[in-house]
């Protein structure tokens, strides 16, 4: 992640381990304890057999392959009620519903997604959709519009002379 962490996901003890500094701890799910529950609280999450990872430094959140839920979830740090913890929240999917859909993230099943990478061009994620062979995309917001060229661009800097009230005014000067 962003500071250097190592995120781990321990399919078989059902848990999402973060290695820092040489030290792993449990940050979500019960070791052994199979489930699909969102939650604040560490041992509140559960999973089914969580597998691919991915760290997102651009939104600071951790996106989860709950393979065996057929789901995909998001870890993210909080601040609930002035406690800093980490929030497993479902972003797409529906646990125990294996399918193949098509549409918004409360309408799209998967069926065993495993693997998760950014798709760059469009703010998203593309998904290894294990059971149903195939790669899907998971755009969680709409993409940016394509750039558009500047027309007549103008190159020069920008100075703040003071005006008459001796406040600062922005002044392009054009070179």
């Amino acid at each position: 992640d962003n500071k250097n962490n190592l995120w781990v996901a321990d399919s078989g003890n059902m848990v999402i381990c973060m290695v820092s500094n040489g030290n792993a701890t449990v940050i979500a799910g019960t070791p052994g304890v199979i489930g699909a529950s969102d939650s604040s609280d560490y041992s509140g999450p559960l999973f089914n057999l969580p597998g691919g990872l991915l760290w997102d430094n651009q939104k600071n959140i951790l996106l989860i392959s709950d393979t065996d839920n057929n789901s995909i979830r998001s870890l993210y740090l909080t601040n609930i009620q002035g406690v800093s913890s980490y929030y497993v929240q479902t972003i797409a999917g529906t646990a125990g519903v294996a399918g193949f859909v098509d549409g918004s993230l409360g309408t799209a099943e998967f069926n065993q997604p495993f693997g998760l990478c950014i798709d760059a061009i469009d703010s998203g994620y593309y998904v290894v959709d294990e059971g149903n062979n195939a790669l899907r995309v998971l755009q969680p917001s709409q993409p940016p519009p394509p750039p558009q060229p500047i027309p007549n661009p103008v190159i020069g800097y920008v100075t703040f002379p003071l005006n008459g009230n001796n406040i600062p005014a922005a002044v392009f000067n054009p070179i």
